[in-house]
């Protein structure tokens, strides 16, 4: 009961995260310099928000004994991140773009939920994968990308308004978590490629 109920926070925190990501993003008016110097006190709010939440999941996750490599990896770089624009009060824009990739978590969710339930041969389940992929490719990746351009863009200011460690900081989580989003995605796709390609396994037949 106690994992059932994480999973349902961590969508609640899920859909929050990305709403006021994106009410900060696209239409507050706070970012639309894109400056790494750029913030908000909406923004800080958020960040502290976010923060509470991963530290209770990350206690809950291990204490329940479902916190994977993989999860442990994506917990550390987001809170070490967030202690990081809490501190030096910089790239506030990296970490509201980073929370817009939330939106994936709520199907995460969902398909540990039909797994638990014996749903994994529903066409429900084979929509929900499809949804994460898709999802995925929408959320994650593009913002892999877009990360990667947002530093290219402002090299010139991050390195003459920000410390060195800032700078290098930021980048190095940015790629550890580019990097997760790739791989995870890599499994994902293959996952899919399984469902909808792979051959079905013949019956076996009864021994008389």
């Amino acid at each position: 009961m106690i994992v059932w109920n994480n999973f349902i926070l961590s969508s609640i925190h899920a859909v929050y995260a990305f709403a006021i990501a994106f009410y900060s993003l696209f239409l507050s008016g706070d970012f639309v310099d894109q400056s790494p110097v750029t913030t908000s006190m909406l923004a800080t709010k958020l960040v502290m928000f976010s923060m509470g939440y991963f530290i209770a999941d990350f206690i809950v996750a291990y204490h329940a004994g479902v916190l994977e490599a993989g999860a442990i990896i994506h917990h550390l770089v987001v809170l070490t991140s967030e202690l990081f624009l809490m501190v030096y009060w910089r790239f506030h824009i990296v970490g509201l773009a980073s929370m817009l990739t939330e939106l994936t978590t709520p199907l995460i969710n969902n398909r540990w939920l039909m797994d638990k339930s014996n749903m994994k041969d529903s066409m429900l389940y084979v929509v929900n994968g499809l949804a994460i992929w898709f999802g995925w490719v929408v959320c994650r990746l593009s913002f892999t990308f877009w990360l990667g351009y947002f530093f290219w863009a402002n090299r010139v200011e991050m390195f003459l308004n920000s410390p060195l460690f800032c700078v290098v900081f930021i980048m190095l989580q940015g790629f550890l978590l580019s990097s997760l989003n790739v791989y995870w995605f890599y499994k994902i796709t293959k996952g899919v490629v399984k469902a909808l390609f792979g051959k079905p396994i013949p019956p076996q037949k009864k021994v008389e």
